[in-house]
């Protein structure tokens, strides 16, 4: 905790940026033994909260990282209100098997991606499905508590150390082994896992902490220029900064291996959509100004007419490629239907497009569009998270309404 206090929270401290704090009962929160920080300089400097570990009797203001019960194990604070519970995707009630004694050696106590109902199911079929975390999760929301503790998003590091059960033959591999017992939730293509469990987190933390209403879409106006975009609303943003050079070495060392991607150019930053009885048009503005070739892959618009996941690529029925060509989604290819308008201006980039050409003439607008640019593959949704830049990120999309 001193090391923490020193480079992140006093106020010489080399990473001090308040703004990035996470507040507890009026003070920063720290989670420790705040016994250890009797005495120390930062003693009154935080609200503590004690570690808690799934094999320890529960302690009073407790935050468990884990929890090797099932159902897992409710957590109170020192005023006796039920606080906090843990959800994790896979977990190790035996850990001196380890995820290992599970993924290679037969021990059958721990509990992988597809076990519920008290059955390990089928790890072949089943893994996809996040059973386990899903069982997890519809109990934590059932306890209505102020805190859900998540576990785990990136622990791709497997640690090998001497076998435990006495068999010079074995490892050990403590909390990751295979894709089946691990418990990461950032996507990854091992094992058809996708983005399947960050997606299945997205959704259960929006079922549990709400979302905020749909913002209601400004009155209709006719777009000539740039300027008729200042007071359009709302307002959708992107994440920025995700479009730099990537270089890294991989986990292989022999050959080594080194991770490189440099497909991010445009940086998107804030999008618009506006109707007139006609038309309705896109907006998109970038960091720096918009750069490459009007091919395929450049700025792409992506449109979702219908809201239905079922119908179209991926539930889009339209996109736009090239700045001027509208494609439908017929016969499980891309059709070109209609040459459009599009205008540059630096780092902004607006599109017209017919009402009639989306089948929206006669009906209030209810859609979901999505932009990107520079994917490498076009029919991998993946893509979103790899290359290029999409807003939003990954398979989210924007949802533009004029429904009351």
């Amino acid at each position: 905790m001193q090391e923490i206090y020193d480079n992140f929270y006093k106020l010489s401290a080399p990473y001090y940026h308040p703004a990035c704090w996470y507040y507890l009962d009026g003070k920063p929160l720290i989670i420790g033994i705040s016994k250890e920080a009797i005495g120390h300089d930062y003693f009154t400097f935080f609200t503590y909260r004690e570690s808690q570990w799934p094999t320890e009797p529960q302690k009073i203001n407790g935050w468990p990282w884990i929890s090797f019960t099932r159902p897992q194990k409710v957590h109170y604070n020192v005023r006796g209100e039920a606080e906090i519970i843990n959800v994790s995707v896979s977990q190790h009630p035996n850990p001196t098997a380890g995820m290992g004694g599970s993924a290679f050696y037969g021990n059958q106590d721990n509990w992988g991606r597809s076990y519920r109902n008290g059955s390990h199911g089928n790890s072949k079929t089943d893994i996809v499905y996040g059973y386990n975390f899903q069982e997890q999760w519809d109990y934590a929301l059932q306890q209505n508590v102020p805190f859900i503790f998540i576990t785990g998003w990136n622990e791709w590091i497997a640690g090998r150390w001497a076998s435990t059960d006495g068999d010079p033959e074995h490892s050990y591999f403590c909390d990751q082994a295979s894709p089946e017992y691990s418990r990461d939730i950032e996507p990854t293509r091992t094992a058809g896992i996708n983005d399947n469990y960050y997606m299945q987190m997205v959704a259960n933390i929006r079922r549990y902490k709400g979302i905020e209403p749909q913002p209601q879409a400004s009155d209709t106006i006719t777009i000539k220029n740039f300027n008729c975009w200042k007071n359009v609303l709302p307002v959708y943003t992107d994440y920025i900064g995700d479009t730099k050079p990537r270089y890294h070495p991989g986990a292989q060392s022999n050959p080594a291996v080194i991770y490189t991607n440099c497909t991010g150019r445009n940086d998107f930053y804030k999008l618009k959509v506006a109707r007139n009885r006609q038309n309705l048009f896109f907006y998109a503005e970038t960091i720096e100004n918009i750069t490459g070739e009007h091919t395929e892959n450049w700025m792409q618009l992506y449109i979702d007419v219908d809201r239905n996941a079922k119908t179209g690529w991926m539930g889009y029925d339209y996109r736009v490629i090239e700045g001027n060509k509208l494609q439908a989604w017929d016969n499980k290819k891309w059709v070109t239907t209609t040459k459009i308008t599009f205008m540059v201006d630096g780092n902004k980039l607006m599109i017209t497009i017919p009402l009639q050409s989306l089948g929206l003439e006669y009906r209030p607008i209810n859609i979901e569009f999505k932009w990107c640019d520079n994917m490498q593959k076009n029919n991998d949704p993946l893509e979103w998270y790899i290359n290029g830049d999409a807003a939003p990120g990954g398979r989210f999309n924007y949802i533009y309404s004029t429904e009351k």
